[in-house]
């Protein structure tokens, strides 16, 4: 791979999915003075691990606006993937409409939130840059099963635990749906994160704070910048479990990066972070500090941490760049969120011992553990 840039070492694929994200961001913000040391003399590994990351999509529009150059394979490939993946969001855009139409129709606004937020907003410069897995939409509390109701016929469940209700009425959304020619599943929310940590980020103060856009023949409200920003922070460490095994989140760092650019001052960066000391999570803000600065190439939003957020950014770190350490925080994680969900009633009781006796249970743990990324 070639351009103005000069040509970095080779890195471990660690290392190279840091140097994506850095670049990704910075060429989208049209930012050339946030790149973190030189392009990987390696063009094909730089393009595996924009698979990896799910960044493959955004690379092409972010070298453009850097004005670097791919050898031209790489540029065919790049090319290919972004044209792709902006049909699929125009699909996706028409997908979010026919749901809340049909929401719309029974009284409800939803809020459109993640991914399909940013589509909206365009908040990536690019229509073809952001990668989007699924559709979020958060309800208005006790809306949830008029909600079910109103999907599209054809819908069905995609996920097998639909039937215990303790477990739902625990987690942050309804059973994902889906049906015959969705590009994306839709996961219909009652609350952005899973109930025991409900209060870092209450879904009556979102709705509060909203705003309401027009998709089509749809109304979808959109979350305020400063909470989109949350919502981005908090997928990983808390939707995801990577604050007890660390792992990197490179589209919600990117989002947090153009949220910030975009929306500046509008965004009350000491807000977030004492809200979220006032939960004991401010470790959260050291850690995206640093991810600012190390992989950014920027200064963190956020003031600097305590000696206690210090320390826990430490073994954050630490973890995610040593594979022993990831896998033992993966396990801790499965142990913490199976340990609080069996006490939410004796239906989610009996579907985890049900799991206990399938062999596909310990395959999958097997897989998911071996399959860690670390230090090579």
């Amino acid at each position: 791979m070639t351009g103005a840039a000069p040509a970095g070492p080779r890195h471990t694929s660690s290392q190279l999915d840091r140097t994506l994200i850095g670049l990704v961001a910075a060429g989208l913000e049209g930012r050339r003075d946030a790149l973190v040391g030189g392009l990987p003399a390696d063009g094909d590994a730089l393009l595996r691990a924009g698979g990896r990351t799910l960044l493959l999509t955004a690379l092409g529009p972010a070298l453009d606006r850097l004005g670097l150059a791919p050898d031209p394979a790489a540029h065919q490939t790049l090319a290919a993937a972004t044209f792709l993946n902006a049909d699929r969001n125009d699909t996706l855009l028409r997908q979010i409409e026919e749901v809340a139409a049909g929401l719309n129709a029974v009284g409800i606004v939803p809020m459109i939130i993640k991914g399909g937020c940013h589509l909206i907003t365009g908040l990536w410069s690019d229509p073809g840059a952001r990668f989007v897995g699924d559709i979020d939409l958060l309800l208005p509390p006790g809306s949830g099963a008029a909600a079910l109701a109103a999907m599209p016929e054809g819908c069905r469940a995609i996920e097998d635990d639909w039937h215990v209700p303790d477990l739902i009425a625990a987690t942050k959304h309804l059973p994902a749906v889906h049906k015959p020619g969705w590009e994306a599943a839709v996961e219909l929310h009652t609350a952005v994160v899973d109930l025991p940590y409900a209060a870092l980020i209450p879904t009556a103060g979102l709705f509060q704070r909203a705003r309401e856009v027009r998709l089509g023949a749809a109304a979808l409200l959109l979350p305020a910048p400063g909470d989109q920003a949350l919502i981005a922070m908090l997928h990983g460490p808390i939707g995801h479990e990577t604050y007890r095994a660390p792992a990197l989140m490179p589209r919600d760092l990117v989002d947090l990066a153009l949220l910030r650019a975009r929306h500046g001052p509008a965004i009350d960066w000491p807000a977030l972070q004492a809200g979220l000391r006032r939960q004991g999570w401010g470790a959260l803000c050291a850690i995206q500090n640093r991810m600012f600065r190390d992989v950014l190439g920027v200064a963190g939003p956020f003031a600097p941490p305590t000696a206690r957020e210090a320390l826990s950014a430490w073994r954050w770190f630490r973890q995610l760049d040593t594979t022993p350490w990831r896998r033992l925080g993966a396990v801790w994680a499965r142990v913490h969120k199976m340990g609080w969900l069996i006490l939410r009633g004796p239906s989610v009781r009996r579907y985890y011992l049900h799991k206990l006796t399938r062999a596909r249970t310990y395959r999958e743990a097997w897989a998911s553990l071996a399959g860690l990324p670390g230090r090579r």
